[in-house]
């Protein structure tokens, strides 16, 4: 299937690729990347998802935006311009990793945001600091301690007033689980329409994976 790529500002990743059509009024599925905001890691890990859902009758829009060391706010800017320019149309944001913490950032921005999945999600960036998780990235990503930014760290943000669903394999070591079931209880007691789905066994890669079981259940949720 053949991709359109469209450009939102003027910087080279300052762009997305747009999959697939939908004609049945459904929501245009936002894919974000992970890859613990280096620049290294782009959305091709995330291509096959998107390419497994326009296949299904979805519209995909596959983002890329820019990851540059010690500029979080660059980061930020590009996912809140990339949705402000789709706001014609309905959208569902479906982060995976650091790509969830950017979804679950933003959403709340955006009233066409019509609900987010987050795959894996980067929810507590104290906590990913702490545990040294991606070889140190949050140290590189913002070059001073994460509890200095409190407005890029979803446990620390109200609810969305939207759905959230968060899947999460149970063998995660580059997210782990329990990182989900904290901000998922937190949450729930702030009154959020949040779930958290526990893919037993499930590894950090497979959640982006269109052939692992777990994807009938990723499609069950966004035709509920």
């Amino acid at each position: 299937m053949l991709s359109t790529s469209l450009s939102y500002g003027s910087a080279p990743e300052q762009m997305y690729e747009r999959f697939g059509s939908s004609s049945d009024g459904r929501a245009t599925l936002v894919l974000i990347h992970g890859g613990y905001w280096r620049a290294q890691h782009d959305r091709e890990h995330m291509r096959p998802l998107a390419l497994a859902l326009a296949k299904l009758g979805w519209s995909v829009v596959l983002a890329e935006y820019r990851r540059s060391p010690y500029l979080p706010g660059e980061t930020l800017f590009d996912i809140n311009t990339l949705l402000a320019a789709l706001v014609a149309e309905p959208l569902i944001l479906i982060g995976f990793s650091v790509g969830g913490q950017l979804a679950l950032l933003t959403a709340g921005e955006h009233p066409n945001v019509q609900e987010v999945i987050a795959l894996a999600p980067v929810t507590d960036l104290v906590a990913t600091e702490k545990e040294e998780l991606g070889e140190g990235a949050v140290r590189d990503w913002l070059h001073e301690p994460a509890q200095e930014h409190p407005d890029l760290d979803p446990s620390l943000s109200g609810s969305l007033g939207i759905p959230v669903t968060i899947f999460h394999g149970t063998s995660d070591v580059r997210v782990p689980i329990d990182h989900s079931r904290r901000y998922a209880q937190t949450q729930l007691k702030s009154g959020s329409n949040i779930r958290l789905k526990e893919i037993a066994g499930g590894g950090h890669f497979d959640l982006v994976d269109p052939l692992h079981p777990y994807f009938i259940e990723l499609v069950e949720t966004l035709e509920a």
